[in-house]
């Protein structure tokens, strides 16, 4: 359910570049979670309920719980790699774009981001007028 619900957040035409991150924290956070406490659907079967054919015994035996695990590890290990290029700069750079992201204090605010921006401009200082960058406070 935590990956389907990522993959349909993907699936938005207005979703930003700097609303990845937090979004794919968020799952990975979650999937972390799992990994130690399993849930109400992995830490106990129903006792004789039928599933696809096979009556449940409602006792979960340890081949079940590595299982879980290792299948909760491949995806924690596969979502990372695929985003991984998200993480790094430039696109990790766009999150100082996210207001969410911001902090609240006044002195705070007035510093943050000042990094992300100018890694932003170097990397799009082809793009931009003469204008653009000489608007850009330094």
């Amino acid at each position: 359910e935590v990956i389907a619900n990522l993959s349909e957040a993907f699936q938005a035409d207005d979703l930003l570049v700097m609303e990845v991150i937090p979004r794919v924290q968020v799952v990975m956070l979650a999937l972390v979670g799992m990994q130690s406490s399993p849930g109400r659907y992995v830490s106990s079967l129903p006792h004789g309920k039928v599933y696809l054919g096979v009556t449940l015994s409602g006792v979960v035996k340890p081949e079940l719980d590595r299982l879980h695990k290792a299948l909760l590890g491949s995806a924690i290990e596969h979502i990372d790699s695929r985003f991984s290029a998200v993480q790094e700069s430039p696109l990790s750079d766009f999150t100082v774009l996210n207001y969410r992201e911001w902090p609240y204090g006044d002195k705070e605010l007035s510093n943050y981001g000042k990094e992300n921006v100018m890694s932003l401009v170097k990397q799009f200082f082809p793009l931009l007028t003469e204008e653009e960058v000489d608007d850009i406070p330094m």
